[in-house]
């Protein structure tokens, strides 16, 4: 269901991707970072998508399916995303950050996410989530700024009030504006 990502952006993409700003550090005046040569193959692999692409992506992390076998539209089964997205590694002996499979973890608390950061020329992002809160928050930023430390905010600041709403037959889920590239 991702029809707006892809490897090498076409013009209609291209001409919707965001403006990346370099970081500045005594001057309010932002410099558009350098332009990303669509030919050139980076160790992030140069992946382009929308927020709302991002969006099916999480889903499908946060998609519980108790062991069974892969679904329509499932790249991976259950099991196997939960082996991804189990802290391996410590990174902190506090058990603070831990590292997985791709996936690293960050617990405070009793609230443990799961996250990944990227970042490009004039870009930061960061995707988070709470498999047992089955929310997640998908940060892309064009300039400076910590996309996981906004990531970690949202969410803690979204949990309790999910939690709250435990109850309620229905969430309102709104869409992921605007619609860019990131």
């Amino acid at each position: 269901g991702m029809t707006d990502t892809t490897w090498r952006p076409d013009s209609d993409q291209d001409a919707r991707k965001a403006v990346g700003y370099n970081a500045r550090l005594q001057d309010d005046t932002p410099s558009i970072a350098r332009d990303l040569d669509s030919g050139l193959f980076l160790a992030d692999g140069g992946l382009w998508s929308t927020a709302e692409d991002l969006g099916r992506w999480l889903a499908q992390q946060l998609r519980s399916d108790d062991g069974l076998a892969r679904g329509e539209g499932q790249v991976l089964a259950g099991t196997t995303l939960a082996e991804m997205h189990r802290p391996v590694y410590l990174i902190k002996p506090d058990w603070t950050e831990a590292q997985g499979l791709c996936w690293y973890g960050t617990r405070a608390g009793e609230t443990v996410l799961i996250g990944h950061s990227g970042s490009l020329w004039g870009f930061q992002t960061n995707v988070s989530f709470s498999r047992s809160g089955k929310v997640g928050a998908v940060v892309l930023l064009n300039g400076i700024g910590n996309a996981a430390k906004l990531s970690r905010q949202l969410l803690d600041l979204l949990l309790p009030a999910l939690a709250e709403e435990k109850d309620r037959a229905e969430v309102e889920v709104f869409q992921p504006v605007p619609d860019v590239f990131c």
